[in-house]
């Protein structure tokens, strides 16, 4: 649970680094949504419903997944160490920061562009359930935090996540 929290952190911080389009920075979310709508032919409404898997480092400029992009308009990407896509060795949170953007810049250059949702296996408790096993410190689960009736702890783990 708690390395999935940090991913959800770091991919939340790369899709906040991403600038907002004129008409949601100004709230205006129901019509920007109706005129992207608009824009887009049903192959692409219906591309919008797939998440895919790809074997291989997708961050290469070569990889299918440009031709998925840009021809079905997947809606989002599902990451996981088994096809390749990120290793366990080393800086597994900056590795999927990178993926993570590299994805989103890529989409970013579509018209209309709509923000990929990618995806990663992270039920926690570390293998079998957890795609991602190196490079987060563990913590202590939430139930585990609370038991301990110890504020100064809570307040180091907050620390650590940030």
């Amino acid at each position: 649970m708690n390395r999935w929290i940090r991913w959800a952190l770091a991919i939340a911080l790369a899709v906040g680094l991403l600038p907002l389009p004129p008409a949601m920075a100004q709230g205006g979310e129901d019509e920007f949504i109706a005129r992207l709508l608009a824009q887009m032919p049903p192959e692409a409404k219906v591309g919008q419903l797939f998440l895919v898997t790809l074997p291989g480092s997708i961050v290469r400029s070569d990889h299918p997944l440009r031709l998925l992009l840009t021809e079905q308009r997947v809606g989002g990407v599902v990451l996981s160490p088994e096809q390749g896509n990120f290793t366990n060795l080393g800086d597994t949170p900056s590795e999927l920061l990178s993926i993570t953007l590299s994805l989103q810049q890529q989409a970013a250059t579509l018209t209309p562009f709509i923000p990929l949702f990618i995806g990663l296996r992270q039920q926690g408790d570390g293998p079998p359930f957890s795609a991602w096993t190196s490079g987060a410190m563990p913590l202590p689960s939430p139930l585990a935090l609370g038991a301990s009736w110890d504020p100064e702890r809570v307040q180091a783990v907050g620390q650590a996540l940030g």
